[in-house]
């Protein structure tokens, strides 16, 4: 809907999630929650377009103005972050991260700075949890 107020517009149909506007407003950038991808839709409305074959909900990613960040957990046995260049429209792998693929710790927040300078993630190395007995429960 717009910010000044008015009816809301449905711009997809399918149950995409984690949307964010491009840096000129005109584009918006999302996932789905099962399946592959990073897709677009016109802010105004339009078709849906796929953007980038490979992102899930499971992995990190960060919009910037030159381009789409992203966790690639299946590019060799490593994982590694991956650049989409809206420019060139090409892939770009940027880093590779210190542990394999199989063991990786979940990253579900990547971040860019304004400068593109930096790049942070959130990790986590471990998930841990305990059954405990509670006894003479009434």
């Amino acid at each position: 809907m717009p910010s000044e107020g008015g009816e809301a517009v449905q711009l997809t149909r399918t149950g995409p999630r984690e949307g964010f506007f491009s840096p000129d407003g005109k584009l918006i950038y999302y996932l789905y929650l099962n399946q592959e991808g990073i897709w677009s839709v016109p802010a105004d409305g339009g078709p849906e377009t796929q953007v980038i074959e490979k992102g899930s909900l499971t992995t990190g990613w960060a919009l910037t103005p030159s381009g789409i960040y992203f966790l690639d957990d299946a590019a060799d046995s490593r994982a590694a972050i991956i650049f989409y260049d809206f420019a060139g429209r090409r892939l770009r792998q940027v880093a590779t991260l210190p542990y394999e693929r199989k063991v990786r710790p979940l990253i579900q927040t990547i971040a860019v700075s304004r400068d593109g300078e930096w790049l942070v993630f959130s990790q986590q190395d471990q998930i841990n949890s305990d059954l405990m007995l509670v006894e003479n429960l009434r």
